[in-house]
């Protein structure tokens, strides 16, 4: 099946998977497709952030004429060593820099 994945800024992206497809499968095509690191991205359906990984996308009701938006989270190093996640919203401009 197509999965549509979306972003708040309006890109839009279609991959293939099965039902049977985890998260961590989803975030690894997705990683290969776009360029965006899976440990950094959150995948959110239904309203819901898409925490566990090993779920698969029928366990959480996903079908075809659905859709998962996608964040992508970004740290940035704040002074003495701490560093600090800011949740960014992907776009196409930021996929271009890398």
């Amino acid at each position: 099946m197509k999965v549509t994945i979306k972003t708040l800024q309006a890109d839009s992206y279609q991959i293939d998977a099965e039902p049977t497809d985890t998260i961590r499968v989803i975030k690894s095509k997705l990683e290969e497709s776009q360029g965006f690191s899976a440990h950094l991205q959150k995948i959110i359906f239904s309203g819901l952030i898409l925490k566990d990984d090993d779920r698969t996308l029928e366990s959480y009701g996903f079908s075809e004429d659905k859709f998962l938006i996608l964040m992508i989270n970004q740290v940035c190093i704040a002074s003495k060593g701490h560093s600090m996640v800011f949740f960014e919203q992907s776009s196409s401009a930021e996929k271009s820099k890398k």
